[in-house]
């Protein structure tokens, strides 16, 4: 499966592509090498852990073996099924037959079924937590979903080359990244040209009294048309739309 990811796989300090050599990744411009951990390509540079990144990689590690039960009940305390959401969220993303798709953020890979109900294509899931991609790959083994490459790194590093994927996501984290500005510039780096950008993300009552609710809309780097910015479930989350020029 390493091999058939390596045409998605840039470096993320110079975004140039990287070959196999022997247990590691190894960038064929700048050199960096990344280690392969529990078969994961480890792309988390230094920078991956500024600001609240390093706590949220503790957290989620720690929050792994619970987050699935944990989501669902919190979520159905809000009158909202997970699976309501899910499909609102992938609906809105458009995503057409043999589309390549990333989530940043992936978590559990509880979008990945929905996402295959669209597209044969490849699938690219992110995470800064090792304990999360874990858990992804269990379930992943129990649903029977298949051609899907997970990656640890972080949103505001993308290990991906320019341009190769068709629908890009950033669920459910966004607001938490300690550079959001730049996570949403290299989303838009790594999706193609008429391709599109997704966030969504819980709106706390503070998130609607400071306006971070509107943060991607703040931040949006030039190349990205803002298509749609729309609520779901009485304002409990929001979904933007972004069009790459």
């Amino acid at each position: 499966m390493l091999k058939d990811l390596l045409k998605f796989l840039g470096c993320p300090k110079c975004g140039c592509g990287v070959e196999l050599s022997n247990s590691y990744l190894k960038c064929r411009c700048c050199g960096r090498s990344f280690p392969i951990r529990e078969g994961f390509p480890d792309f988390r540079v230094g920078e991956c852990f500024k600001g609240v990144n390093t706590l949220q990689r503790i957290l989620y590690n720690m929050y792994a073996p619970f987050y699935d039960v944990l989501e669902s009940r919190l979520i159905k305390l809000y009158g909202v099924t997970e699976d309501s959401l899910r499909e609102e969220v992938v609906s809105s993303m458009d995503i057409g037959g043999g589309d390549a798709v990333l989530e940043v953020s992936i978590g559990t890979c509880g979008n990945v079924p929905y996402f295959r109900r669209f597209t044969e294509g490849p699938i690219v899931g992110l995470d800064i937590s090792e304990k999360m991609l874990g858990r992804c790959v269990e379930n992943l083994g129990m649903w029977g979903v298949e051609d899907v490459y997970l990656v640890l790194g972080c949103g505001e590093y993308l290990p991906f080359k320019e341009g190769v994927f068709d629908r890009v996501l950033i669920g459910g984290a966004f607001t938490y990244f300690s550079d959001p500005r730049r996570a949403l510039r290299e989303a838009a780096r790594v999706t193609r040209a008429s391709g599109f950008v997704v966030v969504y993300d819980q709106v706390t009552f503070i998130d609607r009294a400071t306006g971070r609710d509107k943060l991607p809309v703040r931040v949006k780097p030039e190349g990205l048309e803002l298509l749609s910015y729309r609520y779901l479930f009485g304002k409990l989350f929001y979904v933007a739309k972004f069009l790459k020029h």
